[in-house]
């Protein structure tokens, strides 16, 4: 396939999608409180750093690209609510000597709520899942010789992915109850 036929059928698949989220939003516009709605984003980023991990001295430039994915669905009744979302992407990283590589996104995440009311009382829940990069750089002192100066051994550096777990759940009864004033 030629570049220019591919970079018209994703501007005519972007416009479309466009066009097929306004309609939702106005079809959401008559009645938000019931009804469907997909949404779907994508994004690119490039970025150009003098220094990418921070080192001394900076082994030059890096150049890395973002391509973010944003998708969410929502399903809303005037007693439910369901929602879904997905928030990832994927790194193209031209780091100074090194090698090209593909990472996941940082920082990505999902997330999933539903509530239910009912005559007297609400149910809720949310439940998210994030993980990010954090790299670390850690200088140990150590005092090889008895001058009490420190002589550094080789820096300690590490990459690694943080995932953190959340829920929320509750549930309220006697939300119809009359409150006594005070």
């Amino acid at each position: 396939m030629r570049p220019g036929l591919r970079r018209g059928s994703l501007a005519a698949l972007l416009l479309a999608s466009t066009a097929g989220g306004a309609a939702f939003a106005q079809a959401q516009d008559q009645n938000p409180d019931v009804g469907q709605l997909f949404t779907a984003t994508i994004s690119e980023r490039v970025t150009a750093d003098s220094n990418y991990q921070l080192d001394d001295p900076s082994p030059g430039t890096s150049t890395y690209a973002d391509t973010r994915l944003l998708l969410g669905y929502a399903n809303n009744t005037p007693t439910q609510t369901f929602a879904l979302g997905l928030d990832t992407g994927l790194r193209a990283l031209w780091q100074a000597e090194q090698s090209f590589d593909f990472t996941l996104a940082s920082p990505t995440g999902a997330r999933l709520a539903y509530t239910n009311e009912w005559a007297d009382g609400i149910f809720d829940t949310t439940l998210r899942y994030r993980q990010r990069q954090v790299n670390s750089i850690l200088d140990i002192p150590i005092d090889t010789d008895g001058d009490n100066i420190p002589d550094n051994l080789d820096r300690l550096t590490g990459d690694t992915r943080e995932m953190r777990y959340d829920a929320n759940v509750g549930v309220v009864w006697g939300t119809s109850t009359p409150t006594l004033a005070s």
